[in-house]
């Protein structure tokens, strides 16, 4: 279903899937969890560049040369820019706080926060930052990252003024 004036999103993703754990044999960056958050600042240091440039050819097109259009910077702009939401796949709280603290340094507020199935440890920042949480209504334990997931997950996020809702990435259940 699509929403006519719901704004656009972006999917991100955190974790073991981002840095390659699961038998990848590249040797892309990024390949650890420091990896992953530098990253995400590199790119939106390169995003506000790239405006930076767009905003003073506009002022003087005449003077400068155009920069060359750049479509990642542009979606990433978008963000900056609160225009488009990340909805980003995350599970560990210690990868949940070091992307919210990136996010915020550029000033931007994230929509929602995918599976996050620690959640309930970080909830009064999830809620401070104002993401939403979409969590696992039943899986848990499931690989390495999730160990410590809980069932109490949504409830306790929502007590903590985390506005969350329930998912399932499986048609069984």
């Amino acid at each position: 279903m699509k929403f006519t004036r719901a704004p656009p999103g972006i999917k991100f993703a955190l974790g073991e899937n981002v840095k390659q754990s699961n038998g990848s044999r590249t040797n892309r960056f990024p390949q650890t969890r420091m990896g992953v958050r530098t990253f995400f600042a590199n790119r939106f240091a390169a995003a506000q560049e790239y405006l930076k440039a767009r905003e003073e050819y506009n002022k003087q097109p005449s003077r400068l040369p155009e920069p060359r259009r750049n479509l990642e910077l542009e979606a990433l702009a978008e963000i900056l820019q609160g225009k488009r939401w990340i909805h980003c796949h995350s599970y560990r709280q210690d990868e949940v706080l070091a992307f919210l603290r990136t996010m915020e340094s550029f000033g931007v507020k994230v929509g929602t926060l995918q599976h996050i199935l620690e959640g309930y440890k970080v909830a009064d920042e999830i809620a401070r930052h104002g993401a939403g949480a979409s969590t696992f209504s039943d899986w848990w334990a499931y690989k390495f990252e999730v160990y410590e997931a809980i069932p109490y997950n949504g409830s306790l996020m929502r007590d903590r003024g985390v506005v969350v809702s329930f998912n399932s990435d499986s048609s069984d259940l």
